[in-house]
C-alpha cells in the first residue's frame, strides 16, 4: 500500500538527488539550440556515444541543411549522411518520421509551440512523435525549454 507519508519521502528523495545534481553540474539552462535540432540529435544518440552521433548529426545538417530538403531527400541519402552514428536506416526513418509528423500539426517544422504547454501537455506531444521515447521528450524538454524533467 501507498501512503502519502511515501509519496512524501518519494518526493524529497527526487528533490535531494537533483540538489545533489545541481550542486555537481549547475542548474540547467534552456539551450539556445533549435529544439528540432536537439530533438535529432538526440534521436541520433540512441544507442551510441557523443564521439559517433555529433559528427553524424553535422553531416547530416551538411547534407541538408534544412529539414524541408531532408524530408524530400530518399531514406538511403539520409541514412547515408548518418552513418557513422550506427543504426543508420532505423535512425533515417524515425528522424523523417518525426519531422513529417512536427510539420503536419504545427504546420511547419518547429517546436515552439512546446513553449506555450504546461510539462504534461509538451510531454505527451512528443511521445507521439516517432522514435520518440520518455528519455528523448525529457531531454528535449529540459534543455531546450527548461522544463523540469530528469
Amino acid at each position: 500500500m501507498h501512503s502519502v507519508l511515501q509519496d512524501g519521502m518519494e518526493k524529497k528523495k527526487v528533490a535531494d538527488c537533483i540538489a545533489l545534481l545541481e550542486k555537481e553540474y549547475g542548474t540547467p539552462r534552456p539551450d539556445e539550440e533549435d529544439p528540432v535540432d536537439l530533438l535529432v540529435k538526440t534521436i541520433l544518440s540512441q544507442n551510441t556515444s557523443d564521439a559517433n552521433s555529433l559528427p553524424a548529426f553535422a553531416r547530416l545538417k551538411r547534407a541538408f541543411p534544412d529539414y524541408e530538403s531532408l524530408l524530400r531527400a530518399p531514406d538511403e541519402a539520409v541514412a547515408e549522411s548518418i552513418r557513422r552514428g550506427g543504426l543508420a536506416e532505423i535512425k533515417a526513418k524515425r528522424i523523417k518520421a518525426a519531422l513529417k509528423k512536427i510539420k503536419e500539426d504545427q504546420g511547419e517544422i518547429s517546436l515552439a509551440s512546446l513553449a506555450g504547454m504546461n510539462n504534461e501537455q509538451a510531454m505527451e506531444y512528443l511521445l507521439r512523435l516517432p522514435g520518440v521515447g520518455p528519455k528523448t521528450a525529457s531531454i528535449v524538454l529540459l534543455f531546450a525549454f527548461g522544463m523540469p524533467f530528469l
